[in-house]
């Protein structure tokens, strides 16, 4: 079965990991989730501003 990532495609890389999670969207999330969610938020935002602006500086989306 071929993976849908892609190094330096559509991801960074691809590392192992002995475990993983998934956030679904309007689902209650853990304590755990908030905790790292609350110590993340400022790179998250940081992360989110520069992808907004990229994508208009390359014209993918308007402002």
């Amino acid at each position: 079965m071929a993976s849908i990532l892609q190094p330096g495609h559509n991801c960074w890389r691809i590392e192992p990991a002995s475990r993983a999670s998934v956030l679904v969207d309007g689902a209650a999330p853990s304590p755990a989730t908030l905790a790292l969610l609350a110590a993340a938020m400022a790179a998250i935002a940081l992360g989110a501003w520069k992808l907004r602006n990229w994508l208009i500086r390359t014209g993918r989306r308007s402002g």
